[in-house]
């Protein structure tokens, strides 16, 4: 996906999403992170569910989204 060529960095929400992109893009090996490695935890996946699962993954990307901004700061990827 020409998309994802120019990305240095690529979030996704479960580990799931994660190996299909590294499946089918092997090259991203190395750029793609679940958006909650840092509290080793999936962020469900609200597509196509109730508004309730849209609030609960907004809860988990707002607790986790500091993580991923000092990273960019500093300039550094996860290990």
């Amino acid at each position: 996906m020409d998309i994802l060529k120019w990305a240095d960095l690529v979030l996704v929400m479960e580990a799931g999403q994660k190996t299909e992109l590294i499946h089918r893009y092997p090259w991203l090996e190395g750029k793609i992170f679940r958006y909650g490695k840092s509290m080793r935890v999936d962020v469900p996946d609200p597509y196509r569910r109730p508004e309730s699962a849209f609030v609960l993954a907004w809860n988990y990307l707002s607790k986790l989204t500091p993580y991923w901004v000092d990273l960019i700061k500093k300039g550094k990827m996860p290990e």
